[in-house]
This record gives C-alpha cells, sequence and structure tokens, in this order.
C-alpha cells in the first residue's frame, strides 16, 4: 500500500532503503512539486525489489483512489459541492427514473450547508445526466492516467 510522502524532487524511484538488512525496497512514483518547490510523491514499501508489475499495481490503487475520492466530493453543480456516495447517486438516480417532480439535495458541507433545489421531474433528469457525465469522464480520466504512465524506470 502506498504512502504520500514529502520528499526531495530528485528521490530514486527504486531503492533499497537500508542495504545492510537485506533492504526493504521503495518505490516512488506520481511526483509533484508544488508552486513553493515542496515535492510530494506516493511510496510503497516491499520486502524485495519492486517489479514492474509491483509498481503497476500501486499505481493503479493510487489512481482509483484519486477517482473514488473525485466522485465522492469532487462534483459541484450551480456552485454547490454534491457528495456523490454510492446511495446518494441511486437515490437520485432513482427519482429520475421514477418521474419525481421535486428533489431537495443537501450540498456544500457539514460546517456551510447548502441546499439545492430541483423544482421539475427535467431538472431531475438534467441533474443525473450531468452527474452520470461527471463519473464516466472522472473515471476516462482515471484510466488516462494509468494507461499513460511511463513505467520504463521501473524495469
Amino acid at each position: 500500500m502506498y504512502q504520500i510522502i514529502n520528499g526531495p524532487a530528485d528521490a530514486p524511484k527504486v531503492e533499497c532503503l537500508s542495504p545492510q538488512n537485506q533492504c526493504p525496497w521503495a518505490a516512488r512514483f506520481c511526483y509533484k512539486t508544488d508552486e513553493d518547490g515542496n515535492t510530494t510523491y506516493a511510496m510503497s514499501k516491499f520486502s524485495h525489489r519492486p517489479s514492474v508489475d509491483d509498481v503497476r499495481v500501486e499505481v493503479a490503487s493510487y489512481f482509483n483512489d484519486i477517482v473514488k475520492e473525485r466522485i465522492l466530493s469532487g462534483w459541484t453543480y450551480e456552485n454547490v459541492g454534491i457528495w456523490l456516495s454510492n446511495e446518494n447517486q441511486m437515490n437520485y438516480a432513482t427519482a429520475a427514473a421514477v418521474g419525481a417532480e421535486s428533489l431537495v439535495i443537501k450540498g456544500g458541507s457539514e460546517e456551510a450547508p447548502q441546499y439545492l433545489t430541483l423544482s421539475s421531474a427535467e431538472d431531475i433528469r438534467t441533474f443525473v445526466t450531468a452527474m452520470r457525465d461527471y463519473i464516466a469522464n472522472t473515471v476516462a480520466w482515471g484510466w488516462e492516467q494509468k494507461d499513460n504512465f511511463d513505467y520504463s524506470p521501473y524495469e
């Protein structure tokens, strides 16, 4: 399982962390440097030198977690942050499917709740279509990240 680490931008992608103790090994990936020059990356530890397949599993897990988080809490509709738990997705889709004429959705945060009122079946269908598009686009983004990841430094 990976961890997000603050570290040097030039940290090696694969490294034996303790040569005198038969290692553990580290694989680092998805380096990001912010505007202040601080670098973070994902790092997984292994009891053996990680193979490309080991890294592939960790990278997939990393991007899958980002996709899940973005779906859960990254969507806004009409400037309201909407929490898309599986239960909420099902409830919204059901409201559209049964032709509900109104729906009030609590969004925002617990500290600053916002309420979105959908006043017609058409408004609900439009909302659900936008929700599904957001989810599909987010999943496609995750696939693209995994498909385009450069594994050559791990070979």
